[in-house]
C-alpha cells in the first residue's frame, strides 16, 4: 500500500519532470526559421518567417497553381488546383523540418533553419 509520503514523492518527481519540458515548448527556436519553396525540385523562393507580422500570399505557378500564406506564425497552403488537396489539409507548419507537398504540381514548401544555436555543451 502506498503511504502519504510515497504520493508526495511521486508528485514531486512528476512536477519536476513537467517543469523540465517547459523550455522546449515555450521557447522554441523560431528566430531563424525560413520557408523555402521548391518547384520541380529546384529552389523557387525563400522567406524568413520573423519578417512577416501580417500574412503575405505568394502565388506559385508551375505545373499547377498553389497559393502559400506566410507569416511569423508559420506557413500554410491556402489554395491549390490539385485534386487531393492534401497540402491544404496539412494546416500550418511552423517547426524546422516540417513540409507541405503537392506531388501533382511538383510543389514543396518546407521550414528550414533554427539550427544555428548550440544544442548543448559538455565538459
Amino acid at each position: 500500500m502506498l503511504k502519504k509520503g510515497d504520493f508526495i514523492a511521486v508528485f514531486t518527481v512528476a512536477f519536476v519532470w513537467i517543469l523540465s519540458l517547459v523550455p522546449f515548448f515555450a521557447y522554441g527556436r523560431t528566430a531563424n526559421l525560413k520557408a523555402v519553396i521548391y518547384l520541380d525540385g529546384e529552389k523557387y523562393a525563400e522567406y524568413t518567417l520573423a519578417k512577416y507580422e501580417k500574412p503575405i500570399s505568394v502565388t506559385v505557378d508551375g505545373t499547377g497553381r498553389n497559393v502559400v500564406e506566410i507569416s511569423k506564425n508559420g506557413v500554410r497552403v491556402a489554395e491549390s488546383d490539385c485534386a487531393d488537396k492534401l497540402e491544404i489539409n496539412g494546416g500550418t507548419i511552423n517547426k524546422a523540418g516540417q513540409s507541405l507537398i503537392c506531388l501533382p504540381n511538383r510543389f514543396l514548401v518546407k521550414i528550414e533553419g533554427g539550427g544555428d544555436e548550440i544544442d548543448a555543451v559538455t565538459y
